[in-house]
């Protein structure tokens, strides 16, 4: 049998003799920094957030996740949790907005990402590790045999012991135990360094530390990870049976005939041997970090919902969750500054001075002032039922009870359902109002019409939201960033995505040469990426920009099913295609994408789609929610469905859409077109 397969079979034994007398946990808990600013929750904000990575790290996210929802409740938060590999791809990738690591990303994992954007993924330190248990990025401690009459040793003295690089300031490497000053049978016994096989958390993080981000040196007897038994057990075993050895491993793995060294980054001191207090306030010099990373382009924002969540991370709030966990640690005060700095430096929000790239107080959509008041008519009585979307709950119920209020001998039913279940009741006559967070699409209307002999009545009551997710957001067209292209008319997408170019575009765009591209780029196909029909989106685009034509062939269709949002998934696509053009949200925003400024006009003003622009109708890509009827324009109107539609478009109907705060008020100018259609 080798020495070394030897060795491995005596720390075996020596683990399964011993491993009971390890040191037990340690009964403490760090407190969460009581100066931690503290989470000032934003009203307006909305969006939707994946993340995918470790599962060490589950119990703590789960319970972030839990308590940041319930301060902002528009954000939707998918928590994929299988495991630290998992992670680093995922960012990569673009299938998550955030990373959560119970350790450092390894180099290959890092290069991975540099070669596809051109810079490193950003790690934000979110805790400390824990203090002795194990599989929770356990501190870590240096061990010697028993015999070794060792005490101490600093990190020159180390890197120079466990690295090649020498970046620590030694001039040659130490091999034999007499560099270290050992005299006597100890002066030529040759160092056998014993550790984690790389790559792995462990051996990366003692990598960056001790070898201060360089190399080890050759000779390391690795213990792979794995098996039945911890690999630090097996390494500190190693190291009982070996007097010669040196290794690390946590608190909790030493075991007789071993000796915990103290240890500090400079000669000078201080020697600490990682009491709980000195690991809790990060003073001991390998006490570890667990991380949430995020793809932060140079000069670039995270999305809004990334940016606050990190907020909440390193709030009191979030800290205190740590706490909580009680395995976990909290970031002592030092650390918890210089996480909040480094957003700060890069232009992310902070915990006390949280602001959106779009500031709260501009995202709020006050009712127009030229909106007239109600007037309530006289002796109105009868019934309403309404089945709509479930979408639209938080608007309808509030209108429904306002409006009983006024008028109490009016029976107002409010019930809903899936979206796509709704127009068959409002065909059938089960409902006199449909209420819809999309524009029913045209096998819908046929099917109505030819039940009813005319087409169902359609009333936009309130605008879409901005940014929150599956409420009806408004649209933009993204491109790939490497695409020179700056802005777009509808003609030229009417040309781009549709079949009867409706809107006069003299031939098919086809290529990106089409609209005035040159150079590489003339030639170069145009890619486009769609939402696969029936869908309220693919539906609404084809109604502006084909003005209700059918699309062309050849475009490239997600499905919205699956994990993971339809229009999220769009971006993706363009994101790895320079070719490619889509729509989405504002919030699907992804690095390496842009949003092109439109114009409905050749000779118009060609708009961004900012806040302001989408709140007034103005941008040609804002949305409406709807209410479908049999009859609510014309003679035949029903008088209680006439007024409860009156009410709706007057300042006290849409200071309801204010109160609701996702979806936005109705201009006055687009309030008073509808109401002009209510005989």
């Amino acid at each position: 049998m080798a020495p070394r397969q030897s060795l491995t079979m005596l720390a075996m034994m020596f683990s399964l003799a011993f491993g009971m007398l390890a040191q037990q946990p340690v009964d403490q808990r760090a407190i969460a920094d009581s100066d931690a600013p503290a989470y000032k929750p934003d009203p307006a904000l909305a969006g939707q957030l994946h993340l995918v990575g470790t599962d060490t790290m589950k119990d703590l996210l789960d319970a972030w996740v839990t308590d940041f929802t319930a301060v902002q409740p528009n954000v939707a938060i998918d928590v994929e949790a299988k495991g630290a590999l998992t992670a680093a791809p995922a960012l990569t990738g673009g299938t998550a907005d955030i990373a959560p690591l119970s350790r450092e990303m390894t180099p290959i994992e890092i290069d991975r990402f540099k070669a596809k954007y051109g810079y490193e993924p950003t790690p934000i330190r979110v805790g400390l590790g824990s203090y002795n248990t194990s599989g929770k990025t356990v501190a870590l401690a240096l061990f010697v045999n028993q015999a070794n009459p060792l005490r101490q040793l600093n990190f020159t003295q180390l890197d120079a012991i466990f690295c090649s690089s020498l970046r620590r300031g030694a001039s040659r490497q130490i091999t034999r135990w007499g560099q270290l000053g050992l005299t006597g049978e100890w002066e030529n016994r040759e160092i056998h360094l014993v550790g984690v096989k790389v790559p792995d958390g462990i051996s990366n993080f003692i990598r960056l530390r001790l070898c201060d981000g360089g190399t080890f040196r050759a000779g390391i007897h690795e213990e792979n990870t794995g098996g039945t038994v911890n690999v630090l057990d097996r390494i500190v075993s190693l190291i009982a049976a070996d007097p010669a050895a040196i290794g690390y491993g946590g608190f909790d793995n030493l075991k007789p005939g071993t000796r915990q060294l103290a240890i500090a980054e400079d000669s000078h001191g201080p020697y600490l041997r990682g009491t709980f207090d000195e690991v809790a306030s990060a003073r001991y010099p390998l006490t570890r970090y667990i991380y949430l990373y995020v793809n932060l382009p140079p000069g670039k924002p995270l999305a809004p919902a990334t940016l606050r969540f990190l907020s909440y991370v390193l709030s009191r709030e979030g800290q205190s969750a740590v706490e909580r966990d009680g395995t976990l640690l909290p970031l002592p005060d030092g650390d918890l500054k210089s996480q909040i700095k480094i957003l700060a430096d890069s232009k992310i929000v902070t915990p006390d001075s949280a602001q959106e790239v779009i500031p709260k107080e501009a995202l709020h959509a006050p009712v127009d002032p030229a909106l007239p008041h109600y007037k309530p008519v006289a002796h109105l009585a009868g019934t309403l039922r309404s089945l709509g979307s479930d979408t639209m709950d938080d608007l309808m119920k509030p209108w429904a009870d306002a409006f009983h209020a006024i008028y109490p001998d009016v029976t107002i039913t409010v019930e809903s359902k899936a979206s796509m279940s709704v127009p068959s009741e409002l065909t059938s006559g089960a409902a006199q109002l449909a209420p819809l967070s999309r524009e029913l699409n045209p096998e819908e209307i046929e099917a109505f019409r030819a039940k009813n002999g005319s087409s169902p009545t359609e009333t936009r009551v309130a605008l879409g939201s901005y940014r929150t997710p599956t409420r009806t957001v408004a649209l933009t067209f993204y491109v790939n960033d490497a695409n020179p292209i700056r802005q777009l008319t509808f003609a030229q997408l009417d040309a781009m995505w549709c079949t009867m170019r409706k809107r006069g575009f003299p031939t098919d765009v086809t290529t990106w040469g089409d609209l005035g591209l040159t150079g590489e780029w003339a030639s170069r196909p145009i890619h486009l990426v769609g939402v696969l029909p029936p869908d309220g989106v693919p539906n609404f685009i084809s109604r502006v920009v084909c003005q209700g034509g059918p699309f062309r062939d050849g475009i490239l269709t997600e499905k919205n099913a699956g994990t993971g949002s339809v229009l999220t998934r769009i971006v993706q696509h363009i994101a790895q295609d320079p070719d490619a053009i889509g729509y989405a949200g504002f919030h699907n925003q992804l690095p390496k994408t842009k949003h092109i400024p439109i114009s409905e006009t050749d000779s118009g003003s060609y708009l961004e789609g900012t806040f302001d622009e989408v709140r007034t109708a103005r941008y040609p890509l804002t949305r409406f929610v709807n209410i479908y009827s049999k009859g609510a324009h014309g003679e035949a109107t029903d008088n209680v469905v006439a007024e409860f539609f009156r009410f709706i478009l007057s300042r006290e109907g849409q200071a309801i859409v204010e109160q609701e705060g996702v979806f936005m008020p109705l201009p006055a100018n687009v309030a008073d077109a509808e109401r002009a259609r209510i005989h």
